[in-house]
């Protein structure tokens, strides 16, 4: 596992990310649905879905970490 804050990232690395959530936003966004998980925890905290997808108008990567074959990314946003 790899795991990497911002700050370690090289702009590489940071361009990549920015690249992949810009491609999930144009087109991934609309044709997912969220998770039962997802859904039940943003019902506990009062979070819609359009809301969540503001996020990425306007956010900050905090860390990425490789898990095998699966990316994840950390990232935050100052929408309120």
């Amino acid at each position: 596992m790899i795991k990497k804050h911002f700050k370690q990232m090289t702009h590489q690395e940071v361009y990549i990310i920015q690249k992949r959530i810009s491609l999930l936003k144009r087109y991934s966004l609309s044709k997912y649905q969220f998770s039962k998980h997802a859904s039940i925890r943003m019902n506990q905290r009062h979070i819609k879905g359009r809301e969540l997808f503001e996020i990425f108008n306007s956010y900050q990567i905090v860390e990425f970490r490789v898990v095998k074959d699966d990316i994840r990314v950390v990232i935050r946003s100052n929408y309120i």
